[in-house]
């Protein structure tokens, strides 16, 4: 099972760890099928697994556990992704000025993306963020990756005149973000 240094979570990780047992002690793991010699005690751990470390790649890897006896686990799935999701805000254009009700396009891209959200705030006139909270604020989760464009409105019409950005953000299952 997971370790509690493990990144990520429900099969979803950027770096994971695991904390072995068996009576019969642990002799060793495989990983994609490389083989991982351990100390042959009742307890043993494989500690920060990334791609590229026993054997493991970023995206599905097994596990298999095998004691002195000669006995081994059932094999174990995990995925490991270290990448942050790709978004943009592809409409409005940077420094547009708009008025009623305006769409707002956003990409987000990962293979295991979990959510994606915007948020539009207003600024001052020298652009430092204002004390005030988020105009607007928005999340969607996904259960599968986006890849392609995302609409949504947003009414101006109830606002003042004035500066706004609009920023978006993602994040994936094993919990890498960007913004």
């Amino acid at each position: 099972k997971p370790s509690p240094d493990t990144v990520g979570g429900s099969g979803f990780y950027q770096k994971v760890s695991f904390k072995l047992y068996d009576k019969y002690k642990v002799d060793y793991v495989t990983i994609n099928g490389v083989k991982k010699d351990l100390s042959d005690n009742v307890w043993s751990d494989v500690n920060n697994v990334t791609p590229g470390v026993f054997g493991a790649v970023e995206g599905s890897n097994t596990i298999i556990a095998c004691d002195v006896a000669g006995n081994c686990s059932a094999p174990l799935t995990f995925i490991l992704d270290t990448k942050a999701p790709v978004v943009s805000i592809d409409s409005p254009a940077n420094g547009a000025v708009v008025s009623g009700s305006v769409p707002i396009v956003i990409t987000a891209t990962d293979v295991n993306l979990e959510a994606y959200s915007y948020r539009i705030r207003k600024v001052n006139a020298d652009n430092s963020n204002t004390t005030d909270p988020a105009v607007i604020e928005k999340t969607v989760t996904s259960s599968t990756g986006v890849d392609g464009a995302t609409v949504f409105t947003w009414d101006t019409s109830a606002l003042g005149n004035g500066r706004y950005y609009v920023y978006a953000s993602g994040r994936d299952k094993a919990g890498n973000r960007s913004e």
